[in-house]
């Protein structure tokens, strides 16, 4: 009786993954029973000695190493990526999770950084994912960068892994409020019905927070007590990202937020800025959530990092100059805020038609 073999357990043993092995047999180079499927998910089912003629002689049933193997400085990459050793500068903690995830998906079947093994894992996603090969690519070449240093690699590994970032199709997806939004936006927070006071108040200072300041939803849900000064209307960001503080100043808007608020804040022992009805710290993630159900709600399309941008876009609409909005956001470099900026062409059109120079 011929022996069978799923895709599956191709892929197992060619160390790639099943939708690199339905390419080959796409490609005509494997070929499976047609109409026959295992009883396992529907995997596809090869001919074991077909398979064996075409692979066996280079079969490889685990990876074997045959020169240094990365895996052994993970933790050693990871310690200096936490203490800004490589970049100089701290990785902040979502973008640490990111690259560590990402690395260790990729070192569960490669032992070595080099090009070719971060192609192959590159090619495990579709051109459509952006996201997650960017996430793969930028934690691998973290990697890179510390091998480097730590004269682990030949410098030129840098060079040639660089060839190998992902290119997005299509421009990015990127949120940002326009006034008549913003005024949308605060009219259903304050006249949605059937909606407990002090969540009414927690909303409407959250709104007020991002749109006024252009905070990151992290530094957000890390701000205390002790961080407002309402007196001279001061914000301090303590260890945002990069590990860096900035002041932040704070319009009379946002302090009469604030001041509504805190009056309405329940009494706990906890010093965290925003709390919930059950007197429980708000997380990122929970600010992110609500952000997200007040947009569908009341008919706009926003996230919580859309704020930032919608933040930066107004200040440069109302004259703030570029480097103020700079270092209001806490930007290293000013290239990075201009990226924030959604300028229209038809505002540019309408700006010059005004423009008076002097000459």
């Amino acid at each position: 009786m011929r022996e069978l073999i799923t895709t599956k357990e191709v892929a197992k043993r060619l160390n790639r993954s099943q939708r690199q092995v339905n390419r080959l047999i796409n490609a005509g180079k494997i070929k499976r029973v047609e109409g026959v499927l295992s009883n396992r998910g529907g995997t596809l089912i090869l001919w074991m000695e077909q398979y064996l003629n075409e692979f066996g002689q280079g079969e490889q049933t685990e990876q074997k190493p045959t020169g240094n193997d990365h895996r052994l400085y993970f933790d050693e990459w990871y310690r200096w990526a936490k203490n800004g050793w490589i970049s100089k500068r701290p990785l902040s903690e979502n973008t640490l999770n990111k690259y560590r995830n990402s690395l260790k998906r990729f070192f569960a079947k490669y032992y070595q950084v080099n090009p070719d093994t971060l192609k192959l894992m590159l090619e495990e996603y579709s051109i459509h994912q952006y996201g997650s090969r960017h996430d793969v690519y930028s934690g691998v070449s973290s990697f890179a960068k510390f091998l480097v240093k730590n004269d682990l690699a030949d410098p030129s590994l840098l060079s040639e892994i660089k060839k190998y970032r992902p290119e997005r199709l299509g421009e990015p997806k990127r949120t940002v409020l326009t006034e008549e939004d913003v005024k949308k936006l605060f009219n259903f927070i304050d006249t949605y019905p059937h909606l407990p006071k002090y969540s009414r108040l927690l909303n409407h200072t959250l709104v007020s927070l991002f749109l006024y300041t252009g905070l990151r939803v992290s530094e957000v849900a890390n701000l205390t007590l002790d961080n407002i000064d309402l007196t001279n209307g001061v914000l301090q960001v303590i260890k945002g990202k990069g590990n860096k503080n900035r002041a932040v100043g704070m319009p009379e808007p946002l302090i009469q937020s604030l001041t509504n608020y805190l009056k309405q804040r329940p009494d706990t022992e906890l010093n965290s800025l925003f709390i919930n009805c059950k007197k429980k710290q708000l997380k990122t993630r929970q600010i992110q959530l609500r952000v997200q159900r007040l947009s569908e709600k009341a008919g706009i399309n926003i996230t919580a990092h859309g704020f930032r941008r919608t933040y930066a876009t107004l200040c440069s609409k109302v004259g703030m100059p570029v480097e103020y909005i700079s270092k209001s956001l806490g930007h290293a470099d000013l290239s990075t805020t201009e990226r924030y900026l959604m300028t229209t062409q038809q505002q540019v059109v309408e700006r010059m038609r005004t423009l008076q120079l002097p000459i």
